[in-house]
């Protein structure tokens, strides 16, 4: 009998410029999640790290092909390194899935394959969302270079710092942190309202 779930525990240092992790996969299971860690009251509780836009961009995916009548292309290698297909999900109007989301800033371009005829074509429309501020490239969504995050000391959620949901939190109960990493770190989740979390607490902090 093999186990349809299994869990793992890795701590990650980062000895130089603060780092974010983005996303993992492994060749041991078809669908790897990441999650982190937060006291509930006493009681700690694994939580899943949703990236930024993630919740958005699975509705706007589900909004385009459910139902509907699609062209899959695979790619002339057929799988990728971990044996998994690789190809294009075509639209009944000639756009791809992929070129869609990535335009509308719902998802970022990972190179798997140097030269695929649909790599220009979709760095290009990464570049048009980058340059309008679309979705994850919003600038209301992400800190400056050097921006910091906050939390108040009574809060398990964490926010970039000018988010509306945190600008009740008073000073004395105020917690800066210089990078997400540290946010994390704290064990504390992000805000869905500026960072697309799984928070649960959505009201505005006046702690």
């Amino acid at each position: 009998m093999v186990a349809s779930a299994g869990a793992g525990f890795v701590t990650i240092r980062s000895l130089g410029p603060a780092d974010r992790l983005t996303g993992f996969r492994s060749p041991a299971c078809a669908r790897p999640v990441l999650h982190t860690h937060v006291n509930d009251n006493g009681m700690m509780r694994m939580r899943e790290v949703a990236e930024p836009w993630s919740l958005e961009a699975k509705e706007r995916n589900r909004e385009l092909v459910e139902g509907k009548t699609l062209l899959v292309r695979l790619s002339p290698t057929g799988t990728d390194v971990y044996g998994r297909l690789v190809g294009s999900v075509e639209l009944a109007d000639g756009r791809l899935v992929e070129e869609v989301l990535v335009s509308e800033g719902l998802a970022r371009v990972v190179e798997y394959e140097p030269g695929a005829e649909t790599l220009r074509t979709l760095k290009s429309a990464e570049a048009s969302a980058r340059s309008a501020g679309k979705g994850i490239w919003s600038p209301a969504r992400q800190p400056e270079e050097g921006g910091r995050f906050i939390a108040s000391s009574s809060s398990s959620i964490y926010h970039v710092e000018g988010c509306p949901k945190a600008s009740g939190i008073k000073p004395e109960n105020r917690v800066v942190f210089d990078s997400e990493a540290a946010a994390r770190t704290s064990k504390r989740t992000p805000c869905r309202y500026c960072l697309g979390g799984k928070s649960e607490e959505q009201q505005p902090v006046a702690e």
